[in-house]
């Protein structure tokens, strides 16, 4: 069977694998010059700093250690997973740092300094979070075509678990008295694109699996992962065309018959998977007379907030600075109201990412590459993202930095540098509104009501990325090729391997 996958990001790289692993004759499609979307890299024209462009740690490596074993790969045969410890520091405005790790011992003695009554919280919140983990993690992993495919767990048996009318904050009331331990639990809510307290509780299972199992640096770049798939791709026969936009989808009778390419070549295939963050731009592949029903299913998608990140290339490293940093202005709900406004925050939450501590192998010599980026709001506003904007913006971040990391004169020892603002991931990411990650879903979304892999009105064609996940975790983005790539598989009347969570220790590693 033919199968052309529309995108070269993570998801569709995943779904390329599982399907090219079961013969089946795999072609993917790639506008830009290469893979991995917003999991690729980016460098300066002298080749002095690599650069990832989109996320910067990985969680829940398991996802895609699967997805290779599904394969009759190992990830690990092909790159080189660091475990960070610890994971991060937190900066609060009075100077007190949270340090979030899986060191058990070190991360209570850390959250005693906060509130000695939080101590016994995090035992309870990892208890709790475990059968959570164990009863319910598959509703963040599944795609299904309709809610009947739910999977074997058994939803009202697992009603006290899933806590459906609470938000993430209010969850994590149930644990922690003091709100800098609280936030402390809420970082990956930012890759679900909303905020903590309109985030479902059901994602404290992303915060429990980061402590339980750890956040890792992909030496070299996490776009190292994106190319090992490409590789193993070709490796099972798969075939991957770069600068190859595809501009048209031709469908009749229900059935996607070929797509077309930008240099007028058509291709004709069996199955079409279109691994794109903006169904607005499937709807546009499709010929006109064909859209019917499902073109309104995209007026209904709410997507997340944005980010401006600027990538800086500098002359030195500061070794004095973690691989990773968030600073946490003292009113960060008042953060979170503004973004939910469409307001650039007063205040912004500051992500500082310092790679080359732990990996010098992305800049020559004694250099460094650092990133620094605050949630924006997406361009579903009225804001002009101009340069005087953009400048303003950037000032403010680097005072702040300098400030709260004890840092002097960052500008001098800038050689290179790059901004992303709203409007770029619009323009070179087809993230519709500029929102880099994703859609937002509710609860009944979440657990596959609304959900599907499968556009309804054509047999054959079917979407994977952010559109079929709510938020842009990278391991829940290979989920989501994994998903369709299983789905295409049972159609032709091959049985996929079960899913399995893996099991998860929370261990104290010796001082």
């Amino acid at each position: 069977m033919r199968v052309g996958i529309v995108g070269a990001g993570p998801s569709g790289l995943a779904a390329g694998m599982l399907l090219a692993s079961k013969g089946f004759q795999v072609s993917i499609y790639e506008k830009n010059t290469q893979i991995g979307g917003k999991c690729s890299v980016m460098n300066d024209q002298d080749g002095k700093f690599t650069f990832d462009l989109g996320p910067t740690y990985f969680i829940m490596p398991f996802v895609l250690e699967d997805i290779f074993w599904q394969c009759n790969k190992n990830l690990h045969n092909y790159v080189d997973l660091k475990l960070l410890e610890p994971f991060y520091q937190i900066i609060y405005q009075d100077g007190s740092r949270l340090y979030p790790r899986r060191n058990y011992k070190r991360l209570k003695e850390n959250i005693h300094q906060f509130s000695s009554a939080d101590v016994s919280g995090l035992d309870k919140f990892l208890d709790d979070n475990s059968k959570k983990y164990e009863n319910l993690f598959y509703a963040l992993r599944a795609g299904y075509s309709n809610f009947k495919n739910l999977p074997k767990w058994n939803l009202i048996s697992n009603f006290a678990h899933l806590k459906p009318f609470t938000n993430f904050w209010k969850d994590l009331e149930q644990y922690f008295e003091n709100d800098k331990v609280k936030f402390g639990f809420t970082f990956q809510t930012k890759y679900v694109g909303r905020s903590f307290h309109k985030c479902p509780s059901l994602y404290s299972i992303l915060s429990y699996l980061e402590y339980s199992m750890g956040v890792f640096h992909v030496m070299g770049g996490l776009n190292k992962l994106s190319k090992a798939m490409g590789k193993v791709i070709e490796e099972l026969g798969g075939q991957i065309y770069l600068n190859c936009e595809v501009k048209q989808i031709n469908t009749s009778d229900n059935q996607a018959k070929e797509i077309v390419l930008k240099d007028g070549s058509s291709k004709e295939l069996d199955e079409v998977i279109c691994a794109t963050n903006d169904l607005n731009h499937i709807m546009k592949l499709v010929n006109k007379s064909e859209r019917k029903k499902d073109l309104k299913v995209s007026s209904d998608v709410n997507y997340s907030y944005s980010k401006m990140v600027m990538y800086l290339g500098l002359s030195k490293t500061f070794y004095n600075l973690m691989h990773h940093s968030i600073i946490v202005p003292e009113n960060f709900w008042d953060t979170f109201e503004e973004l939910n406004k469409g307001e650039i925050p007063e205040d912004p939450i500051i992500s500082v990412q310092n790679p080359c501590v732990t990996d010098p192998s992305l800049a020559e010599g004694d250099r460094s590459v650092m990133q620094l980026s605050v949630a924006v709001p997406n361009l579903n506003t009225n804001i002009n993202w101009n340069e005087i904007l953009i400048k303003k913006l950037q000032t403010k971040i680097i005072n702040c930095v300098e400030k709260h990391l004890e840092i002097k004169d960052i500008e001098k020892y800038i050689e290179f540098q790059d901004i992303k603002s709203p409007q770029d991931w619009y323009e070179n990411f087809n993230s519709p509104y500029g929102a880099c990650f994703g859609k937002i879903s509710n609860l009944k979304e979440i657990l596959g009501i609304n959900v599907n892999n499968n556009l309804t009105f054509w047999n054959n064609l079917w979407i994977t990325g952010s559109l079929a996940i709510s938020g842009n975790n990278l391991a829940l983005t290979y989920e989501a090729g994994r998903s369709v790539a299983h789905e295409i598989i049972k159609k032709y009347g091959i049985e996929p391997p079960e899913l399995v969570n893996p099991p998860v220790s929370h261990f104290q590693e010796e001082d």
